[in-house]
């Protein structure tokens, strides 16, 4: 549990924004349906189902069965995180 909570508290801190940005960019600033706590979230919780699936299932986890994500438009935002900054050696 303590993990989770941690997680959850890493996940919220501004500064993953900027950690998660492309160099000379200003993505993940505006406020959107999945911001990028929720991008992150949803890819950590992949089981393997079709990326449809895996939205819904999401949204329902998070008890909001009636929002609507379009695949394209997750995986554009999933594209925008940038991997350079995504993993600390050691």
């Amino acid at each position: 549990m303590k993990r989770i909570q941690k997680l959850s508290e890493k996940l919220s801190d501004p500064a993953l924004a900027e950690r998660a940005r492309k160099i000379n960019s200003n993505t993940f600033s505006r406020n959107r349906k999945m911001p990028l706590k929720d991008i992150l979230l949803c890819c950590l919780s992949k089981k393997g189902l079709t990326t449809t699936l895996e939205l819904r299932n999401y949204f329902i986890q998070k008890d909001v069965p009636s929002m609507k994500m379009s695949k394209q438009g997750y995986l554009q935002q999933r594209k925008r995180l940038n991997p350079e900054k995504g993993h600390r050696p050691g």
